[in-house]
């Protein structure tokens, strides 16, 4: 296991994989009497795909397709080459690329999906379009598959009838016969009844900012949702983080769409700032994303397109386009060396047309600034233009409005 952060051992007994794909296959509805031809995306090192691609073929009545395609258009194919009944074993990012690409599939009788967590209106598209079952299996590696739902229709997890999920110190705890030991999920679950629970999310995908709690994987669900986001992600940073960021892959959307979208769902205090357009997301063959890598790139961004500040790249037109500034009105340029200063005892001189001027995020006056619109003298004292810098760890941060940190901006 650890496919997203370190890996880790699990030693596995043969009497614990006979009797726990025997339950899988009860518990995911095979169909019994007659052999059912599988395609399977999934890797079988991962413990998805070793359930269903290695142990089900071995000791169930399941023939699996010597392929493991990755792109659409090679799952189609494999899907083809096998008779019916057919059935497709995968996770939310393939068979979300498989939806778009618009390719017609061969009549399927089931669609397994495990390794994230699923939309009810994903999986009820995913239905309509391939007239097929979904059904969404929940597990981990230490287990293997804990409980399984039809997300189109049920909202709950049904627990698999050879396991037991208790929380006696809220910690909930798997236990089995065929387990050599009970096994502490991190996840955040809620008990409706003795065998069906609903799950929160993990330990570790729980954000609390401002006294207010969220979760990391319900927030990814809402941003897969928007129309136009082809794939993203929200995350925290790092454990000292104040907000989490993003990285998303879309070809019309703007950072400030995607987040007035998410606003409509989400507090506040967790939408996502910044919020990077990427060509794609650093996923493994799980669809899964390693920490690091996701880390990795979103400091790469900040390094070239924000110098280090996660608000600054708002800034980028300003600072490279100094030469050249679009005309602001109100905004006179700095005086010439010798020229008389900007106002006196008849107002402000107006600018001329097409006079070089600076766009009122990087204006700052030295002392007291002069309304172009006020009768009241202006200041005759020399005046130079500034930019503001970002405040600094032990500065106090600015409140006049005129500085990044008080537009709204990032």
């Amino acid at each position: 296991s650890g496919s997203t952060g370190t890996p880790t051992h699990h030693r596995k007994f043969w009497r614990t994989l006979v009797v726990g794909t025997a339950s899988n296959a009860r518990l995911l509805g095979l169909p019994r009497g007659k052999t059912i031809n599988v395609v399977a995306t999934i890797p079988s090192q991962h413990m998805w795909g070793m359930e269903t691609s290695i142990l089900f073929p071995m000791l169930e009545q399941v023939a699996i397709s010597a392929q493991s395609p990755f792109y659409a258009a090679d799952i189609v194919n494999a899907l083809t080459e096998l008779p019916e009944p057919r059935a497709l074993v995968s996770s939310p990012v393939h068979l979300d690329v498989l939806m778009r690409s618009g390719l017609e599939l061969p009549p399927l009788v089931r669609v397994y999906s495990a390794t994230a967590p699923m939309s009810r209106d994903g999986a009820q598209q995913l239905e309509d379009r391939f007239s097929s079952r979904v059904i969404e299996a929940f597990g981990c590696s230490e287990t293997g598959i804990i409980a399984s739902r039809e997300t189109a229709r049920e909202a709950l997890w049904r627990v698999s009838d050879s396991l037991n999920l208790e929380a006696p110190n809220d910690e909930f705890i798997v236990s089995g016969d065929h387990l050599p030991e009970s096994v502490g999920l991190p996840d955040t679950l809620e008990m409706c009844d003795d065998d069906r629970f609903r799950w929160i999310g993990r330990h570790q995908d729980m954000v609390k900012i401002g006294g207010k709690r969220e979760s990391l994987s319900d927030l990814n669900l809402r941003l897969a949702a928007i129309d136009g986001v082809d794939d993203g992600v929200i995350f925290m940073p790092d454990p000292k983080s104040r907000r989490p960021a993003a990285l998303v892959v879309s070809k019309r959307l703007r950072p400030r769409d995607i987040r007035s979208e998410l606003a409509r769902h989400v507090d506040a205090v967790f939408l996502p700032r910044p919020i990077f357009h990427v060509d794609e997301l650093p996923r493994q063959e799980t669809g899964k994303i390693a920490r690091s890598k996701l880390i990795a790139a979103y400091h790469d961004l900040l390094r070239r397109s924000s110098r280090g500040h996660p608000a600054a790249w708002h800034w980028i037109p300003y600072l490279l386009a100094r030469p050249t500034l679009p005309s602001q009105p109100g905004l006179e340029a700095p005086p010439a060396p010798g020229s008389p200063s900007p106002g006196g005892r008849d107002g402000p001189t107006p600018a001329s047309p097409g006079s070089s001027r600076l766009p009122a995020p990087l204006r700052r006056r030295r002392g007291r600034s002069h309304d172009p619109g006020s009768t009241a003298p202006a200041r005759t004292s020399p005046s130079r233009w500034i930019r503001r810098s970002p405040p600094g760890p032990d500065q106090p941060r600015q409140r006049d409005g005129r500085g990044s940190h008080e537009t709204g901006l990032g």
